[in-house]
């Protein structure tokens, strides 16, 4: 865009009217304005964007709730400073940073709320006070060190507080009574009682004030009561539940009341009195943990994994607060360490916009603290959707919440006996993505049925046990959900067997979503690829190993912002290059890592990116070293941020997958691997990366994978056989 005198005083004018208003309010900085800084479109990229002109008038970013949207903490001299700069800023640098910018604004009412209207702010917190329901309110970063201040010696933020003086600090803070709040230094959190004293015009002045809404009831049952029928008595028959040494799978829901599934449960942990249990959901659950397929009349999609449950019954009958939940779960989990993935199969409807909630923030800082992995539900949609689905159409069908959760995995389901959608479609009610982040979700689905043709149950679900001793008949997310629980437990406890490399959650999802990719034969377009997730994957055996024509290796890596990391030469088994040295075969790369997180800026709280690309190395007529990448494809023209984010950039798990049956390239095969942060030397630390690669002969009876090894071996390349009795070879 470019820079005239009326755009300089456009800006200008806006920043200093903030500055007069951070002067009233009495701004400071340790309580300053929030102002959110909206920018050009084509400025979204890290290149473009005005970080260093903000900073040098004491502005920096502070957070982030869209994309294009930043927030910083305001006083009446620093806002005068940006002012002038904007006026007077004549360096190339200057010019082109506010060139990026076009509206300055206070955070106002309709941020807080989410709403376009002070009436419709002051009806949310009228509906909060009628149904008794606690105001969930989160706050910009500063307001840590606020309550930090104000925190004893005995209970000082960030050193464990006990929970009377923690709440004693939220509320001298607020001047309200708080229920319980969570200290986090990035997106602090309270729950308030719906007081009289909960007003619009509170909220307007209070400057730390991020977000009010109505706080999550979190439920294992949609709104739309989840139907069972029951089919036939199971008293008879002996149910296959595993024993002795068998891995465990956590179960978070309702309880498991089976007599038949009692010898499959481990450990048991109950916080409800028997009035509000209501275990038909856990017990359905626990099922399919155990014996997916067989309660599924051996139908071969299903997987062969079984796995033991510990029953962690957190779920009452009719739903859980939020708050409660989170307590509930963080205890079981730290209880538990020796349970490394657990099953989720609750959620809650999204109430607005797709943001990255509190509990799913939760989860994700429980994850990376005790190193499990969730396996989420992405939620049941109430109406039911046609396939293919109507493009551009919202419908709600967004995920419930915590399936966005960052570290979890979240599964969709599909319809494997056809009904409202034709078979194996995504089911007509389970919600898609993407996720806040723009990030594919679920990351994987499986077979849970769907409604008939009228949308009633009956013919097309899934199988599994209820409390009465039946097999019974249902459809959900739900019950996908514990499927690829299974398996992950169980890819889980063979890397763990292995002395290859440790298990980690990245590592697992990773794995698993390589696998969907490269076994699922449905075809799925790209547009459904937040249908589908990346696919179904098979049991933890062909996770885990394939087919001879199929060769995979596993390169865990260390990266560090800056500078490219190359394999090369890359292994390549021999029969998929052509006598001219083209690839001549199928190629997927997977790319899986733990990225750091900062809750603090909402869709851009992933603050590094991993890329990486398969292909080959050439000499340009200047003798310098290029390289050419096959997968992905490279992208010629522009290429702007927003269609990056689109394609990947920034999303944690990023997966690549290319036939060339005419063959391709030439040269010196490689791997390239490269670290970008969101700002230059922000997160001051290496990334780990796990990049999973296979090739795939093209004719099912080339054996490749014993040319594979043959060829590691050549090279002279360290490596270890991942699990045993497995194909997968791991980069050591």
């Amino acid at each position: 865009m470019p820079i005239t005198d009326t755009l300089r005083r456009e800006l200008s004018t806006q920043v200093l009217q903030l500055a007069e208003m951070a002067a009233r309010t009495r701004a400071s900085a340790s309580n300053p304005l929030p102002v959110k800084v909206v920018l050009h479109e084509r400025a979204l990229a890290k290149s473009s964007r005005p970080y260093k002109f903000l900073k040098n008038a004491a502005l920096p970013v502070i957070a982030v709730e869209r994309p294009g949207e930043l927030i910083v903490g305001g006083t009446s001299d620093r806002l005068t400073a940006l002012a002038s700069a904007i006026q007077t800023g004549t360096s190339k640098e200057d010019i082109f940073h506010i060139s990026t910018l076009t509206v300055f604004s206070a955070w106002g009412v309709s941020d807080i709320f989410g709403v376009s209207t002070e009436a419709e702010a002051a009806a949310l917190l009228q509906a909060a006070r009628d149904r008794g329901a606690f105001v969930k309110v989160t706050f910009f970063p500063w307001f840590s060190t606020m309550v930090q201040r104000l925190a004893t010696p005995q209970g000082a933020i960030g050193q464990g507080p006990d929970r009377p003086s923690l709440l004693a600090t939220f509320e001298q803070a607020l001047g309200l009574e708080v229920r319980t709040a969570n200290a986090s230094t990035d997106r602090p959190v309270a729950y308030l009682e719906p007081t009289a004293e909960l007003t619009v015009d509170y909220f307007r002045d209070h400057k730390s004030v991020r977000s009010v809404s109505l706080e999550p009831i979190y439920s294992v049952v949609d709104p739309a009561s989840q139907p069972y029928i029951e089919l036939a008595s199971l008293e008879s028959q002996q149910v296959p539940v595993p024993a002795g040494e068998a891995v465990v799978v956590g179960v978070l829901d309702s309880g498991v009341d089976s007599a038949m599934l009692e010898p499959g449960i481990i450990g048991r942990e109950t916080f409800n009195v028997p009035a509000d249990r209501d275990p038909w959901h856990g017990t359905f659950v626990s099922g399919l943990v155990m014996s997916a397929r067989w309660f599924n009349d051996d139908d071969q999609r299903f997987p062969l994994d079984v796995a033991l449950v510990f029953d962690a019954e957190v779920m009452p009958a009719g739903g859980l607060p939020e708050h409660l939940l989170f307590e509930r779960i963080s205890e079981v989990v730290r209880a538990h360490p020796e349970v490394h993935v657990w099953n989720c199969s609750f959620g809650a409807a999204p109430l607005g916009n797709i943001e990255y909630g509190t509990l799913a923030q939760d989860l994700d800082a429980l994850s990376d603290d005790l190193g499990v992995l969730f396996v989420q539900a992405a939620g049941n949609f109430p109406n039911l959707r046609t396939w293919p689905p109507t493009p551009a159409v919202a419908i709600g069908d967004d995920l419930a919440s915590p399936a966005e959760a960052i570290r979890s995995m979240a599964v969709g389901a599909r319809a494997h006996n056809g009904g409202y959608v034709p078979q194996e479609m995504p089911s007509s009610y389970s919600r898609r993505g993407p996720s806040f982040a723009l990030h594919v979700k679920p990351d994987v689905s499986h077979w849970a049925g769907d409604m008939n043709q009228s949308g009633s149950l009956g013919g097309h679900g899934v199988k599994s046990i209820v409390p009465s001793g039946m097999s019974a008949e249902s459809v959900g997310t739900s019950f996908a959900t514990p499927i690829v629980s299974s398996i992950a437990a169980n890819v889980w406890d063979a890397l763990a067997t292995s002395n290859a490399t440790a298990p980690r959650p990245e590592l697992v999802k990773g794995l698993i979503v390589h696998s969907a990719l490269l076994h699922d034969q449905t075809g799925i377009d790209s547009d459904h690829r937040n249908y589908f997730g990346w696919g179904t994957p098979p049991s933890s055996a062909l996770v885990l190993g394939g087919d001879p024509h199929i060769f995979t290796t596993v390169h865990e890596v260390v990266l560090t912002p800056g500078s490219d990391w190359y394999k090369q030469p890359f292994p390549v088994p021999t029969q998929l290059l052509t006598p001219e040295g083209k690839f001549h075969g199928e190629v997927l790369l997977t790319l899986s890592y733990a990225p750091p997180i900062n809750p603090a800026f909402g869709s851009e709280a992933v603050r590094t990116d991993v890329s990486g690309a398969f292909g080959y190395m050439t000499q340009t007529p200047e003798g310098r070293s290029r390289f050419r990448s096959i997968t992905p494809q490279e992208v010629v023209g522009g290429y702007w941020e927003s269609q990056q984010v689109a394609d990947g950039k920034w999303s944690p798990l990023k997966s690549h997958r290319k036939r060339y049956p005419q063959g391709t390239g030439r040269g010196t095969w490689a791997l390239r691997l490269s670290m970008t942060e969101r700002v230059d030397d922000e997160a001051h630390q290496e990334q780990r990366v796990f990049a999973i690669v296979s090739f795939r002969a093209l004719a099912p009876d080339v054996d490749i994978y014993s040319t594979g090894v043959r060829e590691v071996n050549r090279l002279g390349y360290v490596n270890k056989v991942m699990a045993p009795a497995t194909r997968l070879r791991v980069d050591g």
